[in-house]
């Protein structure tokens, strides 16, 4: 996670996940804020490293709270 928190608050915010998520034009913007929405759970405007565990593991990864910032 510590790769995509570039500001170091220990959260994802959409400017984080736009920038790892490189892409360009309004329909990948689009899919970037639908994407952003899945794993933002609390729909604070930020992913947390347990919403994003919590999506990761719903698709069937094996994340250690370490890797994802816990």
């Amino acid at each position: 996670m510590s790769e995509l928190d570039t500001d170091g608050d220990g959260f994802i915010d959409l400017n984080e996940f736009k920038a790892f998520h490189c892409g360009g034009g309004e329909d990948s913007n689009k899919e970037l804020r639908e994407a952003f929405d899945l794993y933002d759970k609390d729909k604070n405007g930020k992913i947390s490293a347990s919403e994003l565990h919590s999506v990761l593991r719903s698709l069937g990864r094996s994340v250690r709270s370490r890797t994802a910032g816990g």
